[in-house]
Parts: structure tokens; C-alpha cells; sequence
């Protein structure tokens, strides 16, 4: 009784969504997309081995830019900026990233899209009297919830998936791969 009541919910909730797909927001074909995103985070975490607790600060900036091929099909580019700063330690991280992107209407104010794509990029540790430059290759998966403000302004949160490969340059070194999830903030205007 219990699944068909959460069948019934879910049934009613998918009818109310998409019931407005006759008004849906469809992006045109020709439309050109600016966007940027931004998130923030201060984290605390206590080190397995020594059990010292140690705080940093995390943010990440991105911009993008997409032309839309067909209606509600996209490509683009990303370009992002990080940054991890702990005492006197930074570490930063900048990248390039073609992406290919669809947007589903949801109804007539509102879209979800997800993106994927492929990148290169430049990540530096500085570590006070010793500074490391790696050149670093990415992959990534967005998926997000789009609001329409306007007819051409969107605002809403999206989740944020990368999986990036450091390149060292130094032989006694194995090559290093980095997986980031972070939820964001973003803003697109439409063209």
C-alpha cells in the first residue's frame, strides 16, 4: 500500500511539472547564452593520522559562453578560476572547457539543464618557500535548475561534478586525479 501511495505522489508531482510543457520555455536555435557562476565554502576537517583539525576557505568562480545549435541544444565554452586558501598554503586552479549542453522545459518560467565537457587547464600550489605549476586535463557534468527572471535572464542552483588528471612534470612522481562535487549559484542571460 505504502508504494502505490509513493507511485500515486510521484505520478501527481510529474503531472503538475510538466504539465505546462504546452507554455514550455524552449531556448531557439540562434540564441546566444553568457553565464556565470560562483560558490563559497569554509571547511573544517580533522586529519586521520594526527587528528589536528584544520580550516580553509574554498571558492570558485566560472563564466560561460553557448550558442545554441538547435532548440535547447548547446555548446560552449567554460572558463573557471579556484582557489583554496589555508594559512600561508594556496592553491589555485584555472581552466578552459568546451561543453556540450541540453535544456529540458520544465514549464513556461522554468528549465533543467545538464552540461558536459572536456578541459585543460593550470594548477599551482604555493606552499610558502616552494611553488609547484602543473598543467591539469578535466571532466565535467553540471546539472542545474533554471528560473526564468525574464524572458532572457535565468537564475538558479546547479551541481557541479569534476574529475581532473594533474600532469607532473617530475619523474618520481606519479601523475594525481582530483574529484570535486559543489553545488552552485548561477546566472545566465540569453540573447
Amino acid at each position: 500500500m505504502r508504494t502505490v501511495k509513493l507511485i500515486v505522489i510521484l505520478l501527481a508531482v510529474m503531472t503538475v511539472c510538466f504539465s505546462g510543457n504546452a507554455l514550455a520555455k524552449d531556448i531557439e536555435k540562434g540564441t546566444v547564452s553568457v553565464g556565470a557562476a560562483s560558490n563559497l565554502g569554509i571547511f573544517n576537517y580533522t586529519s586521520d593520522t594526527s587528528g589536528n583539525s584544520d580550516n580553509y576557505t574554498k571558492y570558485k568562480f566560472s563564466g560561460e559562453i553557448g550558442y545554441f545549435v538547435l532548440n535547447n541544444f548547446e555548446i560552449g565554452t567554460k572558463l573557471t578560476y579556484k582557489a583554496k586558501h589555508n594559512g600561508g598554503d594556496k592553491k589555485t586552479s584555472k581552466s578552459i572547457a568546451p561543453y556540450l549542453g541540453y535544456h529540458f522545459s520544465v514549464n513556461k518560467n522554468s528549465n533543467i539543464y545538464t552540461l558536459i565537457g572536456f578541459g585543460v587547464g593550470k594548477y599551482e600550489d604555493d606552499y610558502g618557500d616552494r611553488d609547484c605549476s602543473y598543467s591539469s586535463s578535466l571532466l565535467f557534468g553540471e546539472v542545474g535548475y533554471e528560473y526564468f527572471l525574464t524572458d532572457n535572464v535565468t537564475v538558479g542552483p546547479a551541481l557541479y561534478g569534476e574529475h581532473k588528471t594533474l600532469d607532473y612534470d617530475e619523474e618520481q612522481w606519479d601523475n594525481k586525479d582530483l574529484d570535486e562535487i559543489s553545488g552552485q549559484i548561477k546566472l545566465k542571460i540569453y540573447f
